[in-house]
């Protein structure tokens, strides 16, 4: 039997200047760690200097940073689509990238 959703939430966080180091998963393991919440899909969105958007799913990522993004996601992938990615990286600065979120609150 399919476990219920509670309340659903979409985050989006910008990192300046393309330097996405992965220093947000401290945090992300502390909050499914204490049980607060389940990721539920995550993606990366890069917009270079000139306005060019790459999507990227956690585990599309190869460095270390990106093995550590996909041992976050929990059994849902795909619910960001492109489209909804693509929309997100509008408001995006140039020469930025953002870490793309849908999570349950299990609290």
């Amino acid at each position: 039997m399919p476990q219920p959703l509670g309340p659903v939430e979409y985050l989006i966080i910008d990192f300046p200047g393309n330097q996405f180091s992965g220093e947000i998963i401290p945090a992300l393991h502390e909050l499914l760690d204490t049980g607060l919440i389940r990721i539920l899909d995550l993606a990366v969105i890069s917009k270079d200097s000139e306005g060019n958007v790459l999507l990227f799913e956690a585990g599309e990522l190869m460095d270390e940073v990106g093995h550590e993004l996909a041992e976050l996601e929990g059994e849902h992938d795909d619910l960001l689509s492109e489209e909804d990615l693509l929309m997100a990286a509008e408001d995006l600065p140039n020469n930025s990238t953002a870490a793309a979120m849908l999570f349950e609150n299990v609290w």
